[in-house]
């Protein structure tokens, strides 16, 4: 095996080794079985071209695909990678703080550098989702928030360099003004940062007495 790297316009983009590699000395062309890690962190979603973007929704969500433990696998045949696989290990951070971390398994096309991957993260702190809710004059009425406890798995999937839509299977409670009234689960499509809200079902035990006419 021989060390290899590959670069783009920012610097070292791939770096490991080119096993089982032959060399064409005539035309300088290399064959061989690619074995690399990322050499730095990538974050999702990126441009269609593959260059960096700004997390986007409410708040703000950005996957990081994490350097040298993730790992790209592909065949070079006469200096030509079209599509090479990945297991990348990412993180998920929601309005810059990590919230979950895991693992997605995909490609990468190397002639657009988009990635494409489905996989499953760990929630490491409470996924909380709702805020405030306000009369016609802009006053607070009552506040509502969905939590999903840390430890449960969430699904994740990116295509084409933008985070997408997956399955949405885990325990949660329904908080309002800082109390749990409620717990279940919820079970649907979602896709992080989406503002629309998710499509699914909530199947909740009422475990406190709510005052409506309170709010």
């Amino acid at each position: 095996s021989i060390p290899f790297e590959i670069h783009d316009e920012a610097g070292a983009l791939f770096n490991g080794n080119l096993t089982n590699a032959e060399l064409n000395v005539q035309d300088l062309k290399f064959t061989g079985t690619l074995d690399v890690g990322l050499a730095r962190d990538l974050t999702y979603p990126r441009s269609p071209e593959g260059g960096e973007t700004a997390p986007e929704g409410e708040p703000p969500v950005q996957a990081v695909a994490k350097k040298d433990v993730s790992r790209i696998s592909g065949q070079i045949t006469n200096n030509a990678l079209t599509e090479v696989s990945a297991v990348l290990m990412f993180g998920v951070n929601l309005g810059g703080e990590e919230y979950g971390a895991g693992e997605l398994t995909g490609n990468i096309n190397m002639a657009s550098f988009q990635f494409a991957g489905t996989g499953k993260i760990n929630l490491v702190k409470d996924l909380v989702m709702g805020g405030n809710e306000e009369n016609a004059q802009g006053d607070p009425i009552a506040s509502w928030h969905l939590v999903f406890p840390a430890g449960q798995g969430l699904d994740i999937a990116i295509a084409a360099n933008q985070l997408d839509e997956a399955n949405l299977n885990l325990n949660a409670k329904l908080l309002h003004n800082g109390e749990e009234v409620a717990n279940g689960a919820v079970n649907g499509r979602y896709k992080l940062g989406d503002t629309a809200g998710f499509c699914g079902e909530i199947n909740a035990n009422v475990i406190k007495d709510v005052d409506l006419t309170e709010d």
